[in-house]
């Protein structure tokens, strides 16, 4: 049993090592509209399982059928600060279908990702990065999510304008779920927007807007759902978290949040952080639909300021 042990102790690195040599980034070289699973497209050849893909010629590529094989990453726009680095666009509509066991990125290191769903569905094996920016040393990333149709499903966070990134996210329809934190603006610098008029929003854990920088989420239509999985989550809704002094803003005028009930608060401000909930017109604040009251935890430091104004009943 020991040399048995030892033997895999031994070939495991090799072993992982070579499939880490397997897998590759593939370069997207269609023109607008050409369509994503077009072998004559990609560089050197069409994506293959584990490969992680590169939209970065300023063209956008459609997915309008099932791609099958499961990639790693997937970036819209891109930098490897050599031979590739440029804009992108990737358009998921109709039957299409992707799926990667990595994060997809939109916008990274200086250059812009646009991802367009009007349909079709994705299943994210990591995060959803909206404005990805590796380092503050590094020029920004700029990316936009659009969503108004069809599915798409990440395992971990969504993180909307990442370190210094922009990032801009618009759900009218279909449903967005993530198997943790739905973060419009995550770390110092750059900006960050959330805007939902429609559609499903399941959040895994917390609902933040402004993680360390200022940003803004706009709600007047839709539904959010506490979820994860198969079963409802007591996540927090924050609005300004965290140590950056800055104003979030959350503008709340139509829709319904399902807040559920227990421990997990609405949260407007907490450190340096300074947090605004503006709720009016249709908006419904509830924790699990039966009238229990939603707690509220105003939370800044002293000489920071913490707003909750609302010209709608809440439950």
């Amino acid at each position: 049993m020991r040399s048995l042990l030892r033997l895999v102790s031994f070939l495991l690195p090799a072993m992982l090592m070579a499939l880490s040599l397997q897998a590759a980034t593939v370069y997207w070289t269609g023109a607008d509209g050409d369509l994503f699973d077009d072998p004559t497209k990609w560089s050197p050849n069409l994506p293959v399982a584990g490969d992680s893909t590169a939209f970065c010629i300023g063209t956008t590529s459609e997915l309008s059928t099932p791609f099958a094989p499961t990639l790693a990453t997937v970036y819209v726009g891109y930098n490897d600060a050599g031979s590739h680095a440029g804009n992108g666009g990737l358009n998921v509509s109709g039957a299409g279908a992707i799926s990667s066991t990595g994060s997809l990125v939109a916008g990274y290191d200086g250059y812009t990702g646009t991802i367009n769903v009007p349909g079709g569905s994705i299943a994210g094996g990591s995060y959803l990065y909206v404005g990805y920016t590796t380092a503050t040393t590094q020029p920004a990333g700029v990316g936009y999510y659009t969503q108004s149709g069809g599915t798409a499903t990440f395992a971990s966070t969504v993180r909307i304008g990442y370190r210094s990134g922009q990032g801009h996210v618009a759900l009218s329809g279909g449903t967005l779920t993530t198997g943790g934190g739905y973060v419009v603006g995550y770390s110092a610098e750059g900006t960050a927007e959330s805007l939902q008029t429609g559609g499903t929003l399941n959040v895994g854990d917390t609902f933040i807007a402004g993680y360390g920088k200022a940003s803004t989420a706009t709600m007047t239509g839709g539904v959010v759902n506490y979820v994860n999985g198969a079963t409802t989550y007591d996540g927090w809704l924050q609005i300004g978290r965290s140590g950056v002094a800055g104003v979030s803003q959350f503008d709340f005028s139509g829709g319904v949040i399902n807040k559920v009930k227990g421990s997990g608060r609405v949260s407007i401000g907490e450190s340096a952080a300074t947090g605004i909930l503006n709720m009016s017109g249709t908006a419904v604040l509830t924790p699990d639909g039966s009238g229990t009251k939603v707690v509220l935890s105003l939370t800044n430091a002293p000489g920071r300021a913490c707003s909750w104004r609302s010209s709608t009943p809440r439950k």
